[in-house]
């Protein structure tokens, strides 16, 4: 059962979130407008609002049905200040609207895609990224365009481990390879990371026909991996 809190003369559950949102949310800052893009069934709006971080939150989805969970939770939990949108990424979004823009829960291409199609000037903006796949594409892109990572932490559940990324329009040396695959901090999600490459390098030289410059450049990553953490 979800706690309550008392707003206005009435009974407010609060929301909960699972400890992969809850990870990108928290890196939000008070005060500050926030997007939240693919917002799913809306619980990271919900939880910007009730905790009084965001005044004002932007829903978007591509799709109708997830707006529609959404508005139903919003409603459900008696939470107001959240603007429902159905756009592709940014597109139905202004700049002016947001100052920190959260994309969690998609593959690492389809968050370049939104960055990158956006038209945005990102100066000054802030950006909260949760990659399930190629999460290390998604770093080389954000250094490689003019961005930094200035921020980063790990969620866990039974299945899976996760690297949440905060990332601003700021120039500096793209990290080593080892931080780009693993994380600046070497932990569970790193040791997964490693293990990866293991196993794809050991399936690269079974192969009868090797793909040598990719073996190669696993091997690389490893070594790196190896002196960047003493592991």
């Amino acid at each position: 059962m979800c706690p309550v809190l008392f707003q206005g003369g009435f009974v407010m559950k609060r929301i909960k979130l699972d400890q992969r949102l809850l990870a990108a949310a928290e890196f939000a800052e008070i005060g500050e407008r926030v997007a939240d893009v693919g917002t799913d069934h809306g619980y990271i709006p919900i939880w910007l609002r009730q905790n009084g971080i965001a005044p004002y939150v932007i829903a978007s989805d591509i799709n109708s049905l997830p707006l529609q969970s959404a508005r139903a939770n919003a409603e459900a939990y008696l939470t107001d200040g959240i603007s429902f949108r159905q756009c592709d990424g940014l597109k139905g979004i202004a700049p002016g609207e947001a100052d920190t823009v959260i994309i969690a829960g998609m593959g690492g291409e389809n968050i370049i895609s939104i960055i990158a199609g956006s038209g945005w000037d990102w100066s000054g903006k802030k950006l909260i990224l949760q990659p399930m796949t190629r999460q290390a594409q998604l770093v080389e892109w954000l250094y490689d365009n003019g961005f930094a990572v200035t921020g980063e932490s790990f969620a866990y559940d039974e299945k899976s481990s996760y690297r949440i990324l905060k990332a601003e329009k700021k120039t500096e040396k793209k990290p080593r390879a080892a931080y780009i695959r693993c994380g600046f901090t070497y932990g569970r999600y790193g040791k997964e990371e490693k293990e990866k490459l293991v196993r794809a390098l050991k399936g690269l030289k079974r192969s009868k026909n090797p793909d040598e410059a990719k073996a190669a450049e696993y091997a690389r990553i490893l070594e790196d991996i190896e002196d960047a953490y003493g592991t």
